[in-house]
């Protein structure tokens, strides 16, 4: 019978049927040797069955009830088998299989997932996902999903994938997705990271740093009493944060001590922002000795030497000695400050600048019937045209 000739038929299912009966391990190696397929497939399906051959018998048998319930008995078929056979079913029914497969034994999640990246090409990839879901079965769905990542950009997968390795405790994995890639709902993903109260929160750290939620992760770290990952984030991750970090503090009300001893470990960070973050809360005499080490490492950014003129001037340090002999800070914006809490200064800041500030200076000084200091200029100035403004009728 070596030619599998049609007319053969009912001799190659009487072999079989006899050695099913009699020995089923010698069946078994005539249907490795693949020579015979004339046979009574039903016939041989139930022979199969019933001596514990289960894989040949999903081979054979074409009705899916019958597939079905043989399919059950994944502990005595080999899994190629099993994942060689879905490549005979549509796409509904293998979801129907795999569904069937995991609700009798959730060990079998390891080879849905095998057969759902197999068949990827016409399973969707949502409805595989809606099978493994349905029976929390991260292990399977993180193996699934590694395997299609690297083919999709879909954010709903990105973010289900983040979501098994943060269930499962690969916080590593998450971190390196949000890092390397932007193919997730960066709010979706914070939102469920802050939910989870990971306890290392890197994954978040990234994530709320790349995609600017540096208020919000600081009023979590700092509700969460996770302090030492604020400082990890400000000395490893970007120090340049530090502004947004530190007025997110002090709008939590959070101890100055602790603010002062951030911030004085750190020497580089955009002081403009700084300035701005605690003058807006009116603690901006708190940066005092952290701007007076950086002048001394001869720094000449405006805005710290304005912020040390404010604070000088509020305190009463020396302040017209500052404003005489510094040359660093914005004279229109010190003079400004100066105005309304003392005019004089304000003309000192004005008088600095040289021409540049004229109609301030002479604003200020009309305002306050600083006359004698205004003349007294306008001799230095010598300038005709600045006499011209003074000298009007109206004046």
């Amino acid at each position: 019978m070596k030619g599998n000739r049609p007319d053969e038929g009912h001799l190659q299912t009487k072999v079989l049927e006899i050695n099913l009966i009699n020995a089923p391990n010698v069946a078994e190696s005539i249907f490795k040797l693949d020579l015979f397929t004339q046979y009574d497939r039903e016939r041989i399906a139930k022979l199969c069955e019933q001596f514990g051959l289960y894989g040949r018998a999903l081979q054979n048998y074409h009705n899916m009830v019958d597939i079905k319930r043989v399919m059950l008995n994944t502990h005595a078929i080999p899994e190629e088998q099993i994942i060689e056979f879905f490549g005979r079913l549509g796409e509904d029914e293998c979801l129907q299989c795999m569904y069937d497969m995991l609700k009798s034994n959730r060990q079998n999640v390891q080879i849905v997932a095998k057969i759902a990246v197999k068949y990827a090409s016409k399973i969707d990839t949502k409805k595989s996902i809606e099978v493994l879901e349905s029976f929390g079965t991260n292990e399977g769905m993180l193996y699934y999903l590694a395997n299609v990542l690297p083919h999709t950009e879909d954010p709903d997968i990105y973010f289900k994938y983040i979501e098994a390795c943060a269930r499962l405790g690969n916080y590593k994995e998450v971190e390196r997705v949000i890092r390397e890639t932007t193919n997730y709902d960066p709010e979706k993903v914070k939102e469920f990271l802050k939910e989870s109260k990971l306890p290392d929160p890197r994954p978040l750290i990234y994530l709320c740093d790349m995609h600017g939620f540096t208020d919000e992760l600081t009023r979590y770290l700092y509700g969460h009493k996770q302090t030492k990952f604020i400082e990890i984030y400000l000395f490893k991750v970007n120090q340049n944060a530090t502004p947004k970090v530190l007025g997110t503090l002090l709008e939590l009300d959070c101890d100055e001590l602790y603010i002062k001893q951030l911030l004085n470990s750190i020497r580089v960070c955009p002081i403009p922002d700084l300035v701005d973050e605690f003058e807006e809360r009116g603690k901006l005499r708190m940066l005092e000795t952290w701007l007076e080490s950086r002048r001394d490492e001869r720094i000449q950014e405006p805005a710290l030497h304005n912020a040390l003129a404010k604070i000088y001037i509020d305190i009463n340090k020396n302040p017209e000695d500052f404003l005489i002999n510094n040359q660093y800070y914005d004279s229109k914006v010190v003079g400004k400050y100066c105005e309304e809490r003392n005019p004089d200064l304000a003309f000192t800041a004005y008088k600095r600048a040289w021409g540049e500030c004229d109609e301030e200076l002479l604003a200020v000084t009309n305002k306050n019937y600083l006359y004698r200091l205004q003349a007294r200029y306008l001799v230095e100035r010598q300038d005709e045209e600045l006499w011209g403004k003074v000298l009007v009728e109206e004046n």
